[in-house]
């Protein structure tokens, strides 16, 4: 220890550079000196002063700078992360782009055409051209078309309409009405079918009485003679004439196999039961009892149309007073 004579060490800014000490000795302990020495101040005033230097660490992490970004744990936040496989061929890249590339070595391509095709024949994979000639090319095809074969070609069967049904016919499919022509249905028997097959006209399976026209001398008027003009024509002499026991009245009331809207035909419905049923021998109506059945449709006022079962004949001379004409009755389906 000694005595401070000027300045303050406590003072001294250790910063701003280096420092030294520098001593004087008197050997008879006054003030006359004569040995003297310098020397640098190294270590511990510099730890003083970095023990309370102002920019020190304070021990919290926040007080840092600098600091290294930390992971939050979520994959997305990651940056360059690499792509990865959606699972699908498409997206690979340096797909091989030959056999050898994917391992396949044991292959013959010598000669290799256009639409040439590969096949393992027991030891390597070897080309081989494909026989066009047996391909089947089936020109203007459409949704729900067939193909079948016939015995010596492929052929398209079109498709069918709804409600039909596909049926074989001499050994070869082909599409019909679920219904046909003389079958037994809906109270009798079916003698006309509407291209869609699903309706058409039934003929009642048997006579149904004998009977005259009626009103002889009155024009009922309106009655026409084509296919599906029966039960209008029907209508308009039930209310028009004013006699019972008619034909057109006799069909109008009757209740048959639990159908009850039967109706008189016109001409050439009654003419179609005869070429489609009689001639045919399908169904037994009329049977035979008569041969001769009136029509629906008029011609004047003392006459209306007939067919004869027996030649198939029509005649427009039938006089609407004869009751020894006999009735079959019709319906629609």
């Amino acid at each position: 220890t000694g005595l401070v004579i000027t300045g303050n060490f406590s003072l001294i800014d250790w910063s701003s550079g280096n420092y030294y000490l520098k001593t004087e000795t008197d050997p008879t302990g006054g003030t006359n000196y004569t040995i003297s020495g310098t020397s640098q101040f190294l270590s511990v005033p510099y730890a003083l002063y970095a023990k309370s230097a102002a920019n020190g660490f304070s021990g919290n992490y926040n007080d840092l700078t600098n600091k290294p970004l930390l992971f939050s744990g979520n994959y997305n936040d990651l940056s360059g992360k690499p792509t990865l496989f959606d699972g699908t061929w498409s997206s690979l890249t340096g797909k091989p782009t030959t056999l050898a590339g994917y391992g396949i070595t044991d292959f013959d391509f010598t000669g290799a055409i256009l639409n040439d095709q590969l096949r393992f024949d027991g030891s390597k994979w070897v080309r081989f051209t494909p026989d066009n000639s047996t391909h089947i090319s089936i020109p203007n095809q459409s949704a729900g078309d067939i193909l079948y074969y016939d015995g010596t070609n492929w052929t398209r069967l079109p498709k069918g309409n709804d409600g039909q049904v596909l049926s074989v016919i001499d050994g070869k499919p082909s599409w019909r009405s679920p219904h046909y022509i003389g079958e037994s249905y809906g109270g009798g028997y079916i003698f006309y079918l509407d291209p869609s097959g699903l309706h058409g006209l039934i003929a009642s399976p048997y006579d149904v009485g004998y009977a005259n026209w009626g009103c002889l001398g009155t024009l009922i008027g309106g009655t026409g003679t084509s296919l599906g003009s029966g039960k209008a024509n029907t209508t308009a002499i039930v209310n028009g004439c004013n006699e019972n026991g008619i034909a057109a009245k006799i069909c109008d009331a009757l209740e048959l196999s639990g159908f009850s809207d039967w109706y008189l035909p016109s001409l050439d419905e009654l003419k179609l039961i005869y070429v489609r049923l009689i001639k045919n021998d399908l169904g037994k109506i009329g049977d035979y009892k008569s041969y001769s059945y009136w029509c629906s449709s008029e011609v004047m006022e003392n006459d209306a149309w007939y067919v004869s079962f027996l030649s198939g004949g029509t005649f427009n001379n039938g006089n609407k007073s004869d009751n020894g004409i006999c009735i079959i009755a019709i319906r629609s389906f």
